[in-house]
């Protein structure tokens, strides 16, 4: 320890400086971290190999040429054929396709036709005109039944009057529809009259 009791103070004040500094450059000295070492260089990478060529693969073996093959032989002659044989029989003809059915009526039913429709027209107009005829009498009877009834063994009396002009109506009706009948049967007849008589060749040429 540094005493400066007896000392001037100026000297013992550096003494005490003096004393301090020492003091404190060990302990500075003792802190202070030593200097990190420089790290250590890298080593230069390391040079690729040099390239090789792969290996050539050695050709392949030549294929032998293919053999030729034999001539073929000469096809046997045929033998020829029996002269006892018979000669083949012929295929049977094929039945003809049957004919194609039509709807249009031959000429033998048009004819029939017109035979059965002029029978018709015939006794339809015979009807007509025989009820039209009684129509008519008894009309002019019932018009004038006072002289009707001077010829007449059943007379007409009273009421039979109202009933005599109902029965000529009847009559004349009766008689309007047979001359229907008888028209429409004429027509019938005629037409098919002159398809089974008249045209019968142009018809037949036509089918």
């Amino acid at each position: 320890m540094v005493t400066c009791y007896k000392a001037p103070m100026r000297m013992c004040v550096s003494t005490l400086i003096a004393a301090l500094v020492l003091a404190t450059a060990p302990v500075a000295a003792q802190e202070s971290p030593p200097p990190e070492p420089p790290p250590p260089a890298e080593p230069p990478p390391p040079e690729p190999p040099p390239a090789t060529a792969p290996p050539t693969e050695p050709p392949p073996p030549e294929a032998p040429p293919a053999e030729t093959p034999p001539p073929a032989a000469a096809p046997a002659a045929a033998a020829p054929p029996p002269a006892d044989q018979p000669p083949p029989a012929a295929a049977p003809a094929e039945p003809p396709p049957p004919a194609a059915e039509s709807d249009e009526p031959t000429v033998e039913e048009k004819r029939l036709v017109a035979y059965v429709a002029t029978g018709v027209t015939v006794i339809a107009l015979a009807s007509g005109i025989t009820l039209g005829v009684l129509a008519n009498d008894q009309y002019q009877c019932a018009a004038d039944v006072i002289a009707c009834n001077q010829g007449r063994a059943n007379k007409i009396v009273g009421g039979e009057l109202f009933d005599v002009r109902n029965e000529i109506e009847q009559k004349a009706i009766a008689a309007d529809i047979s001359y229907l009948f008888a028209a429409t049967a004429a027509l019938v007849a005629t037409v098919n009259y002159l398809q089974g008589f008249v045209f019968v060749d142009e018809a037949g040429s036509a089918e």
